[in-house]
């Protein structure tokens, strides 16, 4: 685990059913539920609302994928009385069909768009844009543009929650995607993923490259890092 290795992941084939894709985006919404993966990120936008004394919060989602995390968070700020202007944003016609969906069903008013985010402009105007395990999909040059066209694109915070390359992460990975879904193509990506997921360090130095100066990434459970930077620091 000491290298990156980045090997292209099955959900990426442009030819992939739309039914093993959609089996795919399920599987992944239930392993980030079982670890909780928008909690770190909500209590970020709480605690961003509060201290500017926020009673509504624009939240962009680059590369929302099939929505789980976008719609977790907007059901968490309802639940603490603030309301969040959420938008997403995906290549895949496909996975936003799978948000829109999951949106209605927990009768949430969230807009989505298809947008490449490395080469389409990014929709303006939102306090805080985030990316949830994205970014090890990407080259470094990719990871570095994508982090600045985030910061362009907020008023107020980026956010980026990722998964950390190591070998406790990939015994993870192989255990809960086998435990967590049916999907074979999860099966095959989860692990991939690890391998091409960065270090904290490697992630800083991506945002330094990407002159995000100020940064700060921490951990989160389970084997995750959480990357935030506020357009204060410029």
């Amino acid at each position: 685990m000491s290298e990156r290795v980045l090997i292209g992941e099955l959900m990426d084939d442009p030819n992939l059913s739309h039914s093993d894709l959609c089996t795919a985006l399920v599987g992944l919404g239930r392993l980030n539920r079982f670890s909780f993966a928008a909690s770190p990120i909500w209590r970020e936008i709480e605690s961003f609302a509060a201290i500017r004394e926020l009673r509504t919060v624009r939240v962009l989602d680059i590369a929302c994928g099939g929505g789980d995390i976008l719609c977790e968070l907007v059901r968490l700020a309802r639940n603490k009385g603030i309301e969040v202007i959420a938008k997403g944003v995906d290549i895949n016609p496909a996975s936003l069909k799978l948000a829109r969906l999951t949106a209605k069903t927990y009768d949430l008013q969230i807009e989505f768009d298809s947008v490449n985010a490395l080469q389409q402009p990014l929709p303006s105007g939102s306090d805080i844009v985030i990316c949830s395990l994205f970014l090890h999909h990407l080259s470094q040059s990719d990871s570095v543009e994508l982090l600045k066209r985030m910061a362009s694109a907020s008023s107020g915070m980026i956010i980026v929650s990722d998964l950390v390359r190591s070998k406790i992460g990939h015994l993870l990975a192989l255990f809960a995607t086998q435990l967590l879904t049916r999907s074979k193509i999860v099966h095959v990506d989860g692990p991939r993923s690890v391998r091409a997921a960065w270090t904290q360090e490697e992630a800083r130095q991506l945002a330094i490259q990407a002159g995000l100066g100020g940064v700060q990434i921490k951990s989160i459970f389970p084997c995750r890092f959480l990357l935030k930077w506020e357009t204060c620091t410029r």
